[in-house]
């Protein structure tokens, strides 16, 4: 098990989701530093802090990178610069720590607060790379795992506009979506309407073809039909954060969620099963920022992470994220499951451990020489992880949402989400229980059992 200075969980032998991740490490694609995964040479700094360090990072042979072109062009609304030093070779962990501390004594020595009335902030940060949340790393419970064919024949969606988002690797192509689940098919809006936006294709197979599929293939499509269980009147709106291995980045992350949480879309309930690290424990500034400007109707839930530590896990460490960990009910006690992330962070906790839900069509390879195979028309899985806790619970908010704006029954207006996330904490707390793991959320179908058309 990962201490509380570790990264990342321990394993005996390499999981296919840490061979990818491997993988990428040795392609030279990614870092692993000390405390944190993270994009090589990429430094991330607030307005403030890059005035403040143009000495230093010239010595760097660091270069502003405005991204017009490269899909973060968005950070300049945010007050933040991404900028690329051009040495691969650098430890920007110790660069990181080393710049944030020159920033700060520059500021102490002009006698300038950082809090002072221009409001700006002394950021200096990493693209942290962000892994998805299915399970604990290198253990047992790590693959999706075959369980007994089942189909969900339930009504129709109606409407256009998304009532969830799932930040994920997407789901499948719409025709493969609708052989294998034509329900949740229809519960799916696509955007195509914005080429700069990441789509909401995954990919599935290595190689680009059948039957073998990537490391976290189909992770989307599994937390969808957790969603459809909860709620399956809810609009999904599916987008790739994730490449199929499971990995994607900060900034990648934050430009979603300010696209499906602002104008004209604002989906009230945004559910992302990833996350990370940081290099410092303290927020990443893209992710951040995003949140703290997003209308404050708009609920962001995120898994807690499963390395069994209390150590930040973000986003949904974040102050304005409903932060989801996992527990078990073996023998009829509640409690935390042992991988599970815990802490003060965190707000509440659902079912997480042997999961069924929706999967997709292939052979998962869950160690050398080992697989499980999915199979058509309805390939199900069995699947362990905040990863699959989290979007219980964003499902639950979401359907109070759409159930108030289907009957429009309260005297002072439509239910917004936050309102709806403030009902279900106060409900949960009025639950009689041994608060084994504070607030438990228990979805109105139990998740883990075989669902019959």
């Amino acid at each position: 098990m990962a201490t509380k200075d570790t990264a990342h969980a321990t394993s005996d032998g390499p999981s296919k989701v840490e061979a990818a991740l491997r993988r990428g490490i040795e392609a030279g694609d990614i870092v692993e530093g000390a405390r944190c995964y993270y994009l090589p040479g990429q430094l991330i700094l607030s307005d403030l802090a890059a005035r403040l360090l143009e000495d230093e990072l010239r010595e760097l042979q660091a270069e502003h990178d405005p991204g017009d072109d490269r899909g973060h062009g968005f950070l300049a609304g945010l007050r933040l610069q991404l900028w690329r030093v051009a040495a691969q070779s650098h430890d920007l962990v110790a660069v990181a720590a080393r710049l944030h501390a020159r920033a700060l004594t520059i500021v102490d020595e002009r006698g300038r607060d950082v809090d002072d009335a221009t409001d700006e902030p002394v950021i200096v940060s990493l693209n942290h790379v962000v892994l998805g949340q299915p399970h604990p790393r290198g253990t047992a419970l790590e693959p999706p795992l075959v369980t007994a064919a089942h189909r969900v024949l339930l009504p129709a969606s109606d409407g256009a506009d998304p009532d969830i988002a799932i930040l994920d690797t997407g789901v499948p192509s719409p025709k493969e979506l609708a052989d294998w689940h034509p329900d949740l098919e229809d519960a799916v809006r696509r955007d195509a309407a914005n080429p700069r936006f990441p789509d909401d294709l995954d990919t599935l197979y290595e190689n680009g073809s059948a039957p073998s599929l990537r490391a976290l293939a189909g992770h989307g499509t599994f937390i969808a039909g957790l969603v459809r269980l909860v709620a399956p009147e809810l609009v999904i709106s599916p987008c790739a954060v994730l490449d199929p291995d499971g990995i994607g980045n900060d900034i990648d992350v934050a430009r979603a969620l300010l696209h499906v949480g602002s104008r004209p879309m604002s989906v009230p309930v945004v559910s992302m099963s990833l996350g990370a690290y940081t290099y410092d424990d303290a927020p990443p500034p893209a992710l951040q920022h995003v949140v703290d400007r997003l209308p404050r109707t708009t609920v962001v839930v995120a898994s807690a992470g499963n390395d069994g530590v209390s150590r930040p896990f973000f986003p949904a460490a974040l102050a304005r994220v409903v932060a989801v960990a996992a527990f078990d009910d073996l023998g009829g006690v509640v409690r935390p499951a042992p991988w599970s992330n815990f802490g003060p962070w965190v707000d509440v906790c659902a079912p997480g451990v042997g999961l069924l839900s929706t999967y997709v069509a292939g052979t998962y390879e869950t160690s050398p020489g080992a697989t499980e195979t999915f199979d058509v028309p309805a390939p199900s899985a069995r699947w362990s992880g905040t990863s699959f806790a989290a979007p219980l619970v964003a499902a639950e908010i979401a359907r109070r949402v759409r159930e108030d704006a289907d009957t429009g029954t309260l005297p002072s207006g439509p239910l917004t989400a936050d309102q709806a996330w403030r009902d279900l904490q106060a409900e949960l707390e009025r639950v009689d229980s041994d608060r084994a793991v504070g607030l438990e959320y228990w979805p109105p179908v139990d998740p883990r059992t075989p669902r019959l058309p």
